[in-house]
């Protein structure tokens, strides 16, 4: 359970991080400034990593849905809100307005 708890913190820490990242990238996209996309989009990779890493620990340390089924909850609510999903494909098009139609389907769905 503790291995557990640690796992939990840690993969919140990191979503923290992942969402300041892609706010750090919306402004660099907006202010025209490259280099700090540039430095932003490398961080996101490898705190997209440590995630990901975060997940194979969390599977490893045991199957029991008491010790992960939380961690995999907090995470589909994170990666799902509408304010996510918007906050993802403007940094994935560049800063593009988002289709009227697309939000609208984002909008069904979460």
């Amino acid at each position: 359970d503790e291995e557990a708890t640690m796992l939990l913190y840690d993969r919140m820490k990191l979503q923290n991080e992942h969402r300041v990242t892609m706010g750090t990238i919306e402004k660099a996209m907006d202010s025209n400034d490259t280099i700090a996309e540039a430095e932003a989009r490398a961080r996101l990779y490898e705190i997209e990593e440590n995630l990901n890493t975060n997940e194979f620990a969390s599977v490893r340390s045991g199957t029991a849905w008491g010790r992960s089924g939380v961690i995999r909850q907090l995470m589909i609510k994170e990666d799902y809100s509408l304010a996510r999903m918007i906050q993802r494909v403007k940094v994935d098009s560049g800063g593009r307005p988002i289709p009227s139609e697309l939000r609208e389907k984002f909008e069904s769905l979460s």
